[in-house]
């Protein structure tokens, strides 16, 4: 609940006119001079309440503030609420907040009505009301009260007790932005980067409300303005600006803001590489729960980024972040699973996670998923379901996939056999510099199988594929050079590229050169 306690300047009481001794009074003269005394001596406890709750004195301060409070003094009334609602000077008591909120707030007290419509919208001391939230935010937000005038552009935002209107949140948003409230000022840019629910799209607008906001120290508008020189977002690009904004929300705890400094150290993006204070960054956003800072910090550890390798505590900050449900963190949980890298083998455990992440829509997850099936691995084997999610992955430009699906293709396993889509997926994969895919093109060009028969490409594709150190391209290079097919014969370039597939252990290229070193007679 957002609370408004501040100290208050009060003027004296005001001096009443002496009666002369003989002065005979009116009943309603009377009357008046008791409401006036009354009046006085609630101002006067009011004032040594807050003095008493200035000095943390609160226990002194709520005695004060009920006196002055049950003589109907509204700040008294607002002040005793927020001493329930915090605990200071009586245990904590949100209904009775209530009670002191709406006696303060039947007489127009402007931060009652606001932490009124608080209680109501969150359901705290009283049961949630959406409704008559909306209607204290909009009494309070009417007398020109900058935290109500936010909180009802919030209800029209979102639809909360009013019906959904992004104008009339932008009026509200605005309002309390040109008070200075940083709050607004920030959800108002956001509003006009059409990053959240009300979308009147300006990138100048945005710029400057975020700016305002980040000024003031607004750790959101912060990052939100960093990530704009990211992007070049209303704002030419400067990655050194990002940063430093980055910095300034991180350094603030903005978990989301640690976790985007924490990948700008580590690839080097606005400031020099850092991969220690990567991971620093990381770890700060982990441990306040923030899922991709969990997945990147386990990121560092499964590959020794930073911080000294360490597979178990991957496998801990994954596991972590696969609970909070992103995909990316359930793939890699999934892997260490089905290798035993950091916790026990658990193929059928590492497949329900691929499942999950792959219906999420993790291409990476769908191409593995399909690899499962492919394998029998943790679920019964299953080639049509293996091309299936093959074929899904390659949708989304997942090269391993399209690589993958390709070979299905050729093969009609799980598919029907087509050469000619074959080679699509394949050309695919190829100009994302697949080795397997430049080599599977390499052979539709040497067969004229899905492509035109062109010996002289079959050798471009092989050469570009043995150049990665591919042992079936080195294989195939060889043979070209063996049996001169789009190259002049050349026996020593084809022991040279024999040699080096038989070196990683490739059978075909071990038979080649025994067939080379002892040439049969024709």
């Amino acid at each position: 609940m957002r609370k408004h306690f501040r100290p208050t300047v009060h003027s004296s009481p005001k001096s009443f006119p002496l009666f002369g001794k003989t002065a005979l009074l009116s009943l309603s003269a009377a009357l008046a001079l008791a409401v006036s005394c009354s009046q006085e001596s609630a101002q006067t406890e009011f004032e040594k309440g807050l003095a008493a709750y200035n000095g943390q004195q609160y226990e002194q301060a709520v005695e004060l503030f009920s006196r002055a409070a049950k003589r109907g003094h509204a700040e008294a009334q607002f002040n005793l609420g927020v001493c329930h609602a915090d605990g200071n000077g009586v245990p904590r008591n949100d209904a009775e907040a209530v009670k002191w909120y709406q006696e303060a707030a039947k007489q127009g007290h402007p931060r009652a009505q606001c932490n009124l419509g608080a209680c109501y919208d969150e359901g705290r001391g009283v049961g949630r009301d959406r409704t008559e939230a909306a209607r204290w935010y909009r009494l309070a937000a009417e007398q020109g009260m900058p935290l109500a005038q936010y909180d009802l552009g919030l209800c029209y935002e979102f639809g909360k007790g009013v019906p959904k209107d992004g104008e009339k949140a932008i009026k509200w948003y605005r309002q309390a932005a040109e008070k200075g409230l940083p709050d607004a000022q920030c959800r108002l840019g956001l509003c006009y980067l059409g990053w959240v629910g009300v979308n009147f799209y300006n990138l100048n607008e945005a710029v400057e409300w975020l700016r305002k906001a980040a000024e003031q120290g607004h750790a959101e508008a912060q990052f939100r303005l960093g990530h704009n020189y990211i992007e070049g977002y209303g704002v030419p690009k400067d990655e050194s600006q990002a940063v430093a904004w980055y910095r300034k929300a991180a350094s603030q705890g903005y978990a989301e803001a640690q976790n985007h400094l924490g990948v700008c150290l580590v690839t080097g993006t606005g400031v020099g590489k850092d991969e220690v204070e990567a991971v620093a960054w990381f770890t700060k956003g982990a441990e306040q729960g923030h899922a991709e800072a969990q997945y990147n910090l386990g990121n560092c550890y499964i590959q020794g980024i930073g911080i000294p390798k360490d597979e178990e505590a991957a496998v801990n900050w994954y596991r972590k972040s696969a609970e909070q449900g992103l995909a990316g963190a359930r793939h890699n949980l999934a892997a260490c699973l089905m290798a035993g890298a950091g916790c026990e083998r658990d193929e059928a455990e590492a497949a329900r996670l691929f499942r999950i992440a792959a219906e999420q829509g993790d291409a990476s997850a769908q191409c593995a998923l399909g690899k499962v099936y492919t394998n029998g691995a943790g679920v019964q084997k299953d080639d049509v379901e293996a091309a299936r999610w093959y074929r899904r992955a390659a949708e989304q430009g997942n090269a391993e996939a399209q690589n993958l699906l390709g070979l299905c293709l050729i093969m009609g396993i799980g598919v029907q056999e087509d050469p000619d889509e074959a080679v699509k997926w394949h050309t695919r994969a190829a100009e994302k510099g697949i080795p397997e895919a430049e080599t599977c093109l390499g052979l539709a060009s040497l067969n004229g199988r899905g492509a035109p028969l062109d010996h002289a490409k079959a050798v471009e594709w092989f050469r570009k594929a043995a150049g990665k150190g591919f042992h079936q391209g080195e294989y195939w290079l060889g043979f070209c050079y063996e049996n001169g097919m789009g190259v002049a014969r050349d026996l020593n370039e084809a022991k040279n590229w024999y040699r080096k597939a038989a070196g990683q252990g490739l059978q075909e290229a071990q038979d080649a050169l025994a067939r080379l070193k002892h040439p049969q007679s024709d």
